[in-house]
């Protein structure tokens, strides 16, 4: 910014909101303001003497004599476990390691035989493993009584020739399905 530009024509050239804001300050402090602060104050706090409630002096909980003085060295021996190890020396402690090893191979049961049942129980789905345990004789009967087809013959059958269809039988399925 040169001599030449003032701060609202750089404002103006950037486009700015703030340029259509005039520049004077919209506040203004009185005449003397900072010179009678210390009159003022001292004013308030004679009127905050006599409106203020006493609320007494007496504390609600009383500190042991001397409690501050050892209060760093307590802190520290808690911190590091001294008093800890101080209290436990007079006790047996059981540590026991496996614990966490027979625990992980009891998981390792469950999640295993899980997984084996999973994949290994049932190879198919629903619907083909109750068609599988239904009897072939049944099935044959079925097939025999309802479409009135002998299974045994129609298995033989392995040429287009054997097949024992008339003409009216194509006709009609033609009729019923399409001629393309």
């Amino acid at each position: 910014m040169n001599a030449d530009n003032t701060i609202q024509d750089e404002l103006n050239s950037m486009g700015s909101p703030l340029a259509g804001l005039p520049g004077q300050m919209p506040y203004a402090v009185p005449a003397g303001y900072f010179e009678q602060m210390a009159g003022n104050m001292a004013q308030l706090a004679r009127q905050n003497e006599n409106t203020m409630p006493d609320f007494g002096h007496s504390m609600p909980y009383e500190v042991p004599a001397g409690y501050f003085d050892g209060l760093p060295a307590k802190v520290l021996l808690k911190a590091t476990g001294a008093e800890g190890a101080e209290k436990q020396a007079g006790r047996h402690i059981v540590f026991l390691p496996g614990r966490k090893w027979a625990a992980a191979a009891a998981l390792a049961v469950i999640i295993g035989s899980g997984a084996f049942i999973m994949f290994s129980g049932n190879n198919g789905t629903g619907a083909e493993n109750m068609l599988a345990a239904v009897p072939q004789h049944e099935i044959k009967e079925y097939v025999q009584h309802s479409y009135g087809i002998d299974p045994a013959k129609a298995a033989g059958n392995t040429r287009v020739g054997n097949l024992d269809v008339d003409s009216q039988d194509i006709v009609a399925y033609l009729n019923e399905t399409g001629w393309d």
